[in-house]
């Protein structure tokens, strides 16, 4: 339950930080418009997207916080039942071993000293295999890397991976890696990173993959609030098969300033041939 608790509260901490980056953006940027004397339609235009972009990350917030509440709810009756197989079998084993024997002295981790750090691994038929790497350096509290491979014997899931350097199926870090991967610079799956974020699905201030948002978004579908690059793009310069935003280069347009295949701005031809050498 705790460390149920210390995940939900490091994703809760991550997106209020996306929150605030993204709505100190709008104000900046609502601010700045409003100083150049900025007509209506391009403050509308351009803080459509910088709004859409919140909206979308609280979307994106509520489906991932029910997800890991569905998640944990799934998989407990099938851990509570292994638990006790496990358990069942231990006691069989030994007259001495009762039922309120500690999990973590069922499991016989095989533990390797190096100069660098900790291995841990442990397999058998019901849980398979697991490996864990821990390293002696440590900074701010976290060590300095983190490894994880496979489940858990003692919680039976993937656990995640927590440090500075963060490598598994499931990280949390600095920089982190895995098939969910959350920290400042994400890289996995489903990325979730505040300067950078590299995945299928991905977020931060620049995000490439699939389906990215981001202050600059390049993917298949990107929301941009600076620049969008992709088959379906929004940002401020947004380019892509369908775009929307201020400055646009598109097959199908929408936004002030527009180049699409039904005509071209003067104002967006001469911004974006700025570009060509």
């Amino acid at each position: 339950m705790a460390l149920r608790r210390d995940r939900q509260t490091l994703f809760k901490l991550l997106f209020a930080a996306v929150f605030t980056t993204l709505l100190l953006v709008a104000v900046k940027t609502a601010r700045d418009l409003m100083l150049a004397g900025a007509p209506p339609l391009e403050v509308y235009a351009t803080l459509g997207p910088l709004f859409g972009n919140i909206f979308l990350a609280y979307l994106f917030y509520r489906f991932a916080l029910a997800g890991l509440e569905r998640s944990h709810e799934h998989r407990a009756w099938l851990r509570r039942a292994k638990r006790e197989v496990i358990d069942a079998r231990a006691a069989i084993q030994s007259q001495y071993v009762r039922h309120t024997t500690p999990r973590t002295l069922l499991f016989a981790y095989k533990v390797k000293e190096t100069p660098l750090g900790v291995w841990r691994d442990f397999s058998s038929v019901q849980t398979g295999f697991f490996v864990e790497f821990v390293s002696h350096k440590r900074l701010f509290g976290l060590p300095l890397l983190h490894y994880t491979r496979g489940w858990c014997p003692e919680t039976e899931t993937a656990s995640w991976a927590l440090g500075v350097v963060a490598i598994g199926r499931k990280a949390a870090g600095v920089i982190a890696i895995g098939q969910i991967s959350v920290g400042v610079v994400a890289v996995g799956q489903l990325a979730i990173g505040v300067m950078f974020g590299l995945g299928q699905g991905a977020s931060g201030i620049l995000a490439i993959g699939q389906a990215t948002t981001g202050i600059v978004a390049i993917g298949q579908f990107a929301i941009g609030v600076a620049f969008g690059l992709g088959q379906i793009a929004t940002g401020f310069v947004a380019i892509g098969q369908g775009a929307a935003g201020v400055y646009v280069l598109a097959m199908i347009g929408g936004g002030v300033y527009v180049c699409d295949m039904f005509g071209c701005s003067a104002v967006a031809k001469q911004f974006f041939q700025a570009f060509i050498p």
